[in-house]
């Protein structure tokens, strides 16, 4: 299996632990905890502990659990997150995420290339300039 980091844009600190993403949650009511997910780009499987009650269709802020810097992407669109993906080649890709929960897209980002993943993925696409590959 093919080596990929993924990094806080803010600290670069390294977000994987073994086989999950880590990150921090945040509620629209203010309550937050830890939630897990898979590093495949394209698999929506979510880990979290009961208490956060997680409901798709909410949407939730994602924080990195070592900074807590917020990791919305404003500057593209109000419902995704970014963060930093480098591949075995130390190639490093901007990956964005929908923090609607239960909503299925994700975007590797390289210069201008957008590779589109999940199948709400071309709810966004409009906002890279481009079709998804």
């Amino acid at each position: 299996m093919k080596r990929k980091e993924y990094i806080c844009p803010k600290c670069e600190g390294h977000l994987k632990v073994n086989l999950k993403i880590i990150f921090l949650a945040q509620k629209e009511n203010g309550k937050r905890g830890l939630i897990l997910l898979n590093p495949e780009l394209g698999d929506y499987k979510r880990i979290s502990h009961e208490s956060l009650n997680l409901v798709d269709g909410e949407q939730i802020t994602f924080l990195c659990p070592i900074c807590h810097a917020d990791l919305s992407a404003v500057d593209i669109n109000k419902n995704l997150a970014a963060i930093l993906m480098t591949d075995e080649d130390n190639i490093e890709y901007k990956i964005l995420f929908s923090e609607i929960l239960g909503e299925k897209c994700t975007y590797k980002v390289y210069k201008k290339e957008v590779e589109a993943f999940g199948e709400d993925s071309s709810q966004y696409m409009n906002y890279f300039g481009t079709g998804p590959q």
